[in-house]
């Protein structure tokens, strides 16, 4: 039960929470992150990837990224090797850059998201507003709400984008609603 208040939603380096390497089999719950550029930010080292955590009913808002995955220990769908992301409620910034509902790369091995709400997110100019952005690893979204505006017009927003070779997305009984201003 944090309340993490930081100072710049536009500092690429602010992070409510980051958790960088050497960090299994942890439990983040009811958390409060506002006002920095990732929410939470779970990145374990190479070569050594971390498993096993898990980030459950945090509220999260006024961020460019809210959930960052990297570096985490693929396998089975067991709860030492997936991280696990359920019940949070994640309010994004607005911004005239690139936002980030959650962005899974650089080796994120297995990542289940259920029961959350990422909303409020908003470009107010010609950047990219990604819902889900997923490059590498498994990601499992089952149960989730993903509500997506672009007030400038001129932005490009996508609710779920999988690239990559490593990449996979399974998506379950999620809802997705992406508002385009008429502009």
């Amino acid at each position: 039960n944090c309340n993490l208040l930081c100072s710049s939603l536009e500092q690429s380096s602010a992070a409510g929470l980051y958790v960088l390497g050497g960090c299994t089999g942890n439990l983040f719950e009811n958390l409060s992150v506002s006002n920095s550029y990732y929410g939470i930010r779970l990145e374990g080292n190479a070569p050594q990837s971390d498993s096993g955590n898990v980030v459950r009913s945090c509220s999260i808002q006024n961020v460019r990224t809210g959930l960052y995955v990297a570096r985490q220990r693929a396998g089975a769908l067991t709860a030492q090797d997936t991280v696990k992301i359920t019940r949070n409620r994640i309010l994004g910034g607005q911004s005239s850059g690139t936002l980030y509902g959650l962005s899974s790369s650089a080796g994120a091995g297995a990542v289940i998201i259920d029961n959350s709400f990422f909303g409020n997110w908003t470009l107010t100019g010609s950047g990219y507003l990604y819902g889900l952005h997923v490059l590498s690893g498994q990601v499992y979204s089952v149960f989730n709400s993903f509500d997506l505006n672009d007030i400038s017009g001129s932005a490009t927003v996508i609710g779920v984008y999988g690239g990559g070779a490593s990449a996979m997305l399974h998506l379950h009984n999620s809802i997705l609603r992406v508002a385009e201003s008429q502009n």
